[in-house]
């Protein structure tokens, strides 16, 4: 074993610009992998911050003149977010989506 990693070494200080290519290739590739997987923990895989996740809704604007359904649907924009924050009496209460991410 030993010596097939010396034969390595050499085969890699012999071709210099294979081997930085390689490198530079499995390092990017780990970070993309743990950057990707990362996300997908955080967002998909553990539960939201809040005592009954199932409860949760999501506010949207409508907006009927747009053409998609893609453009028919906005987030709300923070001031009509305190507003409703300010006068809904239905919910036991209205959180920003930033505040339901959790590290």
């Amino acid at each position: 074993m030993l010596n097939d990693l010396r034969y390595a070494i050499r085969m890699l200080l012999k071709h210099r610009g294979l081997a930085a290519v390689s490198i530079v290739s499995l390092a990017l590739g780990i970070g993309v992998n743990t950057t990707i997987f990362s996300f997908v923990n955080a967002l998909l895989l553990q539960p939201p911050a809040v005592e009954a996740p199932a409860q949760l809704l999501e506010l949207w604007n409508k907006n009927p003149e747009a053409g998609s359904d893609f453009q028919r649907y906005s987030p709300l924009s923070y001031p009509d977010y305190a507003y409703f924050r300010d006068h809904q009496q239905v919910f036991s209460g209205i959180v920003p989506a930033e505040n339901l991410i959790s590290d």
